[in-house]
């Protein structure tokens, strides 16, 4: 153990709570004590090598410590121990989830828990379980599960996991099993049915008309009062007496956590989604609730937020009982994370960092502190040591451990794609973590993984200086990993890089952080750099609003120009780029946040951001001269760079073509003909033609091929094209095959689908007299509809592969070895047949195959459209040629400089003001907010193999001016900048009908009444950026009815709800990527005027009523900033009930407006 002395001393005035309290009361201003310590560097228990470490993959391990071994208890019945929590052993795990009688922890669970089995509709399986000791000595294993046959498939057995639950206690003698049941003792998902509803007598009320005449239905019967009755709690009552269960608000019976207070007494936490998390007392004799409780006390979550996985543990250390929970989707790109809030209660309430009850916040994922989400530390320039991360993980538990005095975070993880060491993006792996109590009683965790280590763990001052790898977490949801960025935190206090401002230490263990991105207050912590092999600094921070910081010491302060000097020999440049380096850009960033500052002699090609463009065939080859200059911390050096970039070869056309006019000729090479094999590339048989995609197509009836000449492909740069449409899709069934000969030993295949039912590219290499057996695996995660066309293709560069469907990318793998550049008849090239699996079923047409790698463009020009007679290629090039949207711009936008056929484009306007063509950007400047919306007309020149010709594009650029509809009698926008609004009857999409005008805020108001609306003119906004105002006035609340509506189509939308679901809640709403902000305030009166302004600034979303912040958060959807046309409607929209009320002075900014301009908004209209 290292020690140095460490004289820190503190005697100013300083808050000792500066994020809040957690328990609502307001932090206090004190004057804090001088405090002196040892700076220490604890030992490693043992040498740990992190890559040597074999992982396990329990899903939301669950641990509890057993003398001096630590267990985990996960989904699955996956358990497994270690003693140090670094390597484990497996003691249960099931070859599939719903084989749980393969568990050793059990006799034969299928039979013994067949009570809690019969609740799923005999779905077998276990969910998150977790094991205590129990009072008795024993040990109490609380299981669950969910699971229920589709109410939407009722056709087929089909499980799905909505909110049928049961959650129960089994017992053993030993801590790994068997478990004995001892009963199920909660369930939900209780199901409902309607039912008459009865009077005094016990007859059925009829429902009459205002004349007392009976109202009929269709049939001409009569109809009756009705009710929402759950018959099930009969046989499995509640004990509070409670018969209903609304998924909204009543919990999921799963995810159970039992855990002990500071005074013995036994708790369990639980629940998932469906109305939140939920805790409960325990009977210390029974293991089971106490009686009376129902489901318990709500913590947190509910109205079916993502909110899962709730662990609660007591810190001796710190006093408080810390709630950790994990929220949105637990796959890879899910953005699964883990949260944390305190109380000094068991059963809550919890408080935030904020000194907010967790249990009150509604419409949000943002609830409570951050604890940990998906990070990622890369590797930069210079940088010797690999990148690592975490992607989505979550579901932990934790413990304080009595013997070590250290508070243990262990969880499940996945990993980023660009840092992992599998190849399956599912994978998961345990992972532990030490988590530290904050001076201000919080709890943060390592950004570093555990290690054992004995000593004192304080960092010295000095050892604080110096370079870190920076990951600012922020409180949002993160759906992929946060890449580390750096900063140094100078002797002079400052920090400087990506996050600038001020350190200092609060005490020997505590350091705040007023960085330009919020002020954290955290601990400095040697921690085990697994990647670095050593003890480093780590600072885990966290901010008032519940945003934290991890910050991993890489360097000293004192190695500046030794890093510089690093970077500058790691920077290498190629003297020669081609077409085949389409992808090249050049680095920006080095070890440590070194700068890289660009300088080009011609930015045209090489630009001073880094980009790169090859040059066309009619511009030839160019030599660049460039300047590299690194900065870091306020030291600089140069490097300087000439490079020839080889312009693009001229189009080179398809080597064959196989359109299958009643024939299997080749069009291109009437020599290459194809012929028909049976059900396998060796047999003979014959094939049928039907309609095709052009013309004619191969039809194949799962009994036959064809087989293309052996040398079809002949070289390590090829490209395959063509449309299919699998009439029958079968899993291993080829499309197109090809071998390097028949020993069928060195292969690829594109599988229509494979063990999963997906499109992947495959290929197989076995060299026995090299002990060479390797798979190549291009999984495209796209599923076929049967009996509808699709266009594949896949292009091979020197082992680099990408695959394309309908013209999009959506595989890429790299190292695919070279079967075919040395075989001259032997090859196996076919269509539909392989030597092993089930043919092809369907119809394939237009086989296009060339001898080099196509880029996307041409993918999408010659292959996708087919392409191979020169005479159309001229007109095609022009025709191509297209732009995005250009109706309604505001942002700069890219120029396509290369087209179809490899034509070379250069662009021109017509009004630079407005649109100024800069390389390969329109740079875009809007007209001013009261000017009107500016067009401007772009020039394409095209070079095709010499032959000039010209295609212009209508741009309209819109101003800045907001689009204001104040409805004075009439539905146009102010000076008639953004056009008309229309009358709709019930739906958007409905034009017609009539609206009427009232007096309003200002002025006259819109008056809608409940039967129509109004349509707005399109594209009114278009951005990741804008603003909405406007007044409003209910006169009736129907539930989800829309007051102001915009999409970017029916799946993609924003929708202002004074009335959502049962009408007591009013909401911004945001689907199919959902999205809830609610008001603070709850729901806005009816009969009254109320302003509403929202504003989403790359979303980042803020709600505001009458004037004041109601609701922000994070991530809210991106939907009108993809480029397409979007609409707009004010009362409807494409499936509710439309809005009964007034609505005035609507505004629409194509910017984020701020607080001051809201409050004038409001203030105009609350003046009149």
């Amino acid at each position: 153990m290292k020690t140095t002395k460490l004289a820190l001393a503190i005697s100013s005035l300083i808050a000792l709570a500066s994020c809040g309290t957690g328990d609502g009361n307001t932090p206090t201003t004190t004057t804090a004590p001088e405090i002196t310590k040892e700076a220490s560097t604890p030992s490693e228990v043992s040498t740990v090598d992190f890559a040597s470490v074999a992982d396990i993959g329990v899903h939301d391990p669950s641990v509890v410590k057993d003398g001096d071994t630590y267990y985990i208890f996960g989904s699955h019945l996956a358990a497994a121990k270690s003693t140090d929590l670094i390597s484990w052993d497996y003691i249960s795990t099931l070859s599939a989830n719903h084989l749980v009688d393969e568990s050793s922890l059990f006799n034969t669970y299928s039979s013994e828990f067949a009570e809690g089995i019969a609740w799923t509709d005999g779905f077998t399986g276990n969910w998150a379980a977790n094991v205590i000791k129990a009072p008795n000595g024993k040990y109490w294993f609380y299981y669950n599960h969910c699971a229920q046959d589709n109410p939407d498939t009722p056709d087929v057995v089909d499980e799905v996991c909505w909110n049928r639950s049961y959650l129960g206690l089994a017992e053993a003698d030993n801590i790994e099993g068997p478990y004995v049941d001892k009963g199920v003792f909660l369930r939900s998902g209780y199901r409902s049915e309607q039912q008459k509803v009865l009077d005094g007598n016990g007859d059925p009320i009829a429902i009459v008309d205002a004349d007392g005449n009976p109202v009929l239905d269709g049939d001409g019967q009569p109809t009756y009062e009705m009710q929402t009755v759950f018959p099930e709690f009969a046989d499995y009552p509640l004990d509070n007496g409670q018969t209903t269960w609304h998924g909204h608000v009543d919990p999921n019976a799963i995810d159970p956590t039992a855990f002990y207070d500071k005074d013995d007494n036994l708790w369990m936490v639980y629940g998932s989604y469906s109305g939140g998390i939920f805790v409960l007392a325990l009977d210390e004799t029974t293991g089971k609730p106490e009686s009376g409780q129902g489901y318990g006390t709500h913590l947190v979550g509910g109205d079916f937020r993502a909110m899962e996985g709730a662990f609660v543990f007591y810190s001796p250390e710190a006093d408080y009982y810390y709630l950790m929970w994990s929220v949105a989707g637990f796959d890879v790109n899910g953005g699964y994370n883990m949260r944390v809030a305190r109380s000094k209660n068991p059963q809550g309430p919890y408080y935030d960092p904020a000194g907010v009850d967790v249990s009150t916040v509604t419409g949000t994922l943002e609830v409570g502190a951050k604890l940990m989400g998906g990070f990622e530390y890369t590797q930069e320039l210079g940088d010797e040591f690999a990148a690592w991360g975490y992607q989505a993980p979550g579901h932990n538990s934790a413990m304080y451990d009595e013997a070590s005095g250290k508070h243990l975070l262990v969880t499940h993880t996945r990993f980023p794609q660009t840092s992992t060491p599998y190849d399956h993006p599912e994978a998961h792996a345990v992972r532990t973590h030490e988590m530290f109590i904050t001076r201000d009683g919080w709890l943060v965790a390592s950004p570093q993984r555990y290690v054992p280590t004995t000593g004192d763990n304080v960092v010295a001052k000095d050892d604080i200086y110096g370079y870190y790898k920076f990951i600012n977490q922020g409180i949002g949801v993160n759906n992929f990993a946060i890449r580390s960025t750096h900063i140094a935190l100078n002797t002079d206090h400052t920090v400087t890089g990506s996050d600038p401002g001020a350190w200092y230490l609060l005490d020997p263990e505590n350091i705040k952080l007023e960085l330009a991105s919020g002020t954290y207050v955290g601990v400095v912590k040697w921690q085990f750099d697994g990647v670095r092999n050593k003890m480093v600094p780590v600072i885990s921070a966290i901010a008032n609003d519940g945003a934290t910081v991890f910050a991993s010491h890489v360097n000293p302060i004192t190695a500046t120009a030794t890093t510089l000097s690093e970077v500058q020999t790691a920077l290498v440049l190629p003297a020669e780029l081609t077409v085949s380096d389409l992808d090249f850009t050049l680095p920006v960033l080095g070890k440590d946040g070194t700068q890289i500052n660009w300088q080009s002699s011609d930015e045209y090609y090489i630009g001073s951001d880094g980009s790169v463009f090859i040059p066309t065939p009619d511009r030839g080859n160019k030599t660049i001269n460039l300047t590299a200059t690194l900065t870091l911390n306020g030291q600089s050096v140069t490097k300087d760079f000439e490079i020839l970039l080889q312009a693009r070869p001229a189009f080179k056309n398809a080597v064959a073509h196989y359109r299958f006019e009643d024939n299997l000729n080749d069009s291109v090479d009437s020599s290459k003909m194809a012929t028909g094999t049976g059900d396998r590339p060796f047999n003979t048989g014959t094939v049928g033609y039907a309609d095709g995609k052009a013309g004619r197509a191969l039809s194949l009836d799962g009994t036959n091929g064809i087989r293309f000449p052996n040398n079809l492909l002949n070289s390590y740069q090829y490209t395959v094209s063509y449309w299919m449409k699998p009439n029958e899709i079968n899993n291993f069934t080829p499309s197109f095959f090809a071998a390097e000969n028949d020993t069928y030993n060195r292969w690829i295949n594109l599988l229509p689908a494979n063990w999963d039912g997906q499109v992947h590219f495959w290929s197989h290499n076995i060299v026995p007299e090299d002990n060479i057996d390797a798979w190549y695996d291009g999984a495209t995660g796209r599923t076929l509809t049967p009996m509808e066309w699709v266009h594949v293709a896949f292009a091979v560069d020197n082992g680099e592969v990408d695959v394309y469907l309908n013209g999009e990318q959506v595989s890429s793998l790299s190292g695919l070895p070279d079967y075919f550049s040395n075989i001259t008849d032997e090859g196996v090239m076919a269509f539909g047949v392989n030597a092993w699996d089930k043919p092809f079923i369907g119809e394939v047409d237009e086989v296009l195959v060339y001898d080099y790698a196509l880029t996307a463009l041409d993918i999408n020009a010659a292959a996708i459209n087919n392409l191979t007679d020169p005479a159309q290629f001229s007109a095609f090039v022009k025709d191509g040629l297209i732009l995005p949207n250009t109706d309604a711009v505001r942002d700069s936008f890219e120029l396509p400089r290369v087209g179809p056929f490899v034509s070379g484009i250069s662009w021109t306007s017509d009004n630079e003001a407005v649109i100024k063509v800069v390389n390969g950007m329109a740079e875009v400047t809007q007209p001013g907010p009261t000017s009107a919306d500016a067009t401007v007309t772009l020039t394409a020149t095209i070079n095709f193999q010499g032959s000039i010709d010209t295609k212009t594009f209508e741009v309209t650029v819109k101003s800045k001016a907001p689009a204001e509809f104040s409805f004075d009698g009439d539905l146009m926008s102010a000076n008639n900048l953004y056009g008309e609004g229309q009358p709709t009857d019930g739906f958007i999409d409905a034009l017609g009908g009539s609206v009427e005008y009232v007096d309003g805020v200002i002025g006259q108001a819109l008056k809608l009444d409940g039967t129509n609306g109004v349509r707005l003119p399109d594209n009114l906004i278009g951005t990741y950026q804008y603003s909405v105002s406007f007044w409003i006035r209910p006169d009736a609340f129907t539930g989800f009815s829309t007051s102001f509506f915009g999409a970017a189509n029916t799946s993609s939308w924003v929708s202002f709800v004074p009335a959502w679901g049962d009408g007591n809640v009013t909401r911004l709403w945001s689907g199919t990527a959902w999205y809830d902000a609610d008001p603070a305030s709850g729901q806005i009166p009816a009969q009254e005027w109320s302003h509403i302004t929202f504003t989403v600034d790359n979303g980042a979303v803020t709600l505001y009523i009458n004037g004041q912040v109601e609701f922000s958060g994070e991530n809210y959807p991106n939907v009108f900033g993809a480029g397409q046309t979007t609409y707009f409607g004010l009362g409807v929209n494409h499936w509710d009930t439309p809005f009964n009320g007034a609505i005035d002075e609507l505004k629409i900014y194509s910017d984020p407006i701020g607080a001051d301009l809201v409050q004038a908004l409001y203030a105009a209209g609350s003046a009149q």
